[in-house]
């Protein structure tokens, strides 16, 4: 993002920033759109139905010496942080981008609009304000 401020300031050519944070989005996410995404990028069945078995009714015991405590219920939500929730995340943004039709190709110096991904925020960068009223609305329809 640094070098895009850089190069339009010097160029004197005017940005607009949208950002959009999709966390609480993110941990709302219907497993079953997850699963799909996971194959549509090619993901093994195998390992789909792994990711299905993990987050799905997983419930967990506390050992202490030779005790076991009762079992207990873990919660489906994605940690920030986690091994997994990366990838999971990076698989259910590239699904809703591809469903809203962004152009994913070149830099904003060579098209009106471009998007940054960082963790779990995404950067609507574009030339002349109209472009942005267009992309935001289709990641926003595609996300729900």
């Amino acid at each position: 993002m640094r070098q895009i401020l850089k190069t339009t300031y010097e160029k004197r050519n005017d940005t607009h920033h949208r950002f959009v944070e999709f966390k609480a989005a993110f941990n709302s996410t219907i497993r079953s759109s997850l699963y799909s995404a996971m194959s549509e990028f090619g993901v093994q069945a195998k390992l789909i139905l792994l990711c299905k078995v993990t987050l799905n009714n997983t419930k967990s015991f506390k050992r202490i010496g030779k005790d076991l405590s009762k079992p207990f219920d873990i919660e489906p939500n994605f940690r920030q942080g986690g091994s997994s929730s990366c990838d999971f995340f990076n698989l259910s943004l590239g699904k809703i981008i591809r469903a809203a039709k962004c152009n994913r190709e070149g830099t904003i110096f060579n098209k009106s609009v471009q998007l940054l991904v960082y963790a779990d925020d995404i950067d609507i960068i574009d030339l002349d304000n109209r472009a942005d009223s267009s992309v935001f609305p289709r990641l926003d329809k595609e996300a729900k």
